[in-house]
């Protein structure tokens, strides 16, 4: 992919940016903890220092730039919650990229971005992604509600996640 040398592939006439949002209810814990599902599709209620996933599906070859956090705290808490943009290898071996926390002591609805100057490159073939999230530091807060990961990246145009079809008539 083109790199301008800001890190960014934004002047790649073949790349376009595109974000894909994965919403708090599709997320699944990690272990067998209780949690909530709020019927406006946050998850709450979460113990300290368990967390839940939610896989990540982008074309191959794309460029991951950025991912946002939104949360909803009803109270003012020391508690902070981190999004983790993650990839494993299914051998036992995972690194997170990139990752957002929400801010300690803020009541109401937060959306806090984190960036990267190098974008990570997409390899379905070696690598599956998700996005984590937990809780952690003061105490345990069962107001801060997960609504919500987006992660933006730029997508390869042409037939590289999608099957190229053709008519042979």
């Amino acid at each position: 992919m083109f790199n301008n040398g800001s890190g960014h592939c934004g002047d790649d006439p073949v790349s376009l940016f595109r974000i894909t949002s994965i919403p708090g209810e599709a997320f699944t814990p990690g272990s067998n903890f209780s949690f909530t599902r709020q019927v406006i599709g946050c998850v709450n209620q979460l113990p300290l220092g368990q967390w839940m996933a939610a896989p990540v599906y982008l074309p191959q070859a794309s460029q991951v730039v950025s991912i946002t956090l939104f949360t909803y705290n009803s109270a003012l808490t020391s508690t902070v919650s981190t999004a983790y943009f993650t990839f494993n290898d299914g051998q036992g071996g995972a690194s997170s990229t990139l990752n957002v926390d929400s801010l300690a002591n803020t009541s109401g609805y937060q959306q806090n971005t984190s960036t990267m100057d190098n974008p990570l490159a997409v390899d379905n073939a070696a690598y599956g992604l998700s996005v984590q999230w937990n809780t952690h530091g003061g105490n345990p807060s069962p107001l801060l509600s997960l609504c919500g990961v987006r992660v933006a990246y730029y997508a390869p145009t042409g037939a590289t996640f999608l099957p190229l079809l053709s008519n042979p008539n």
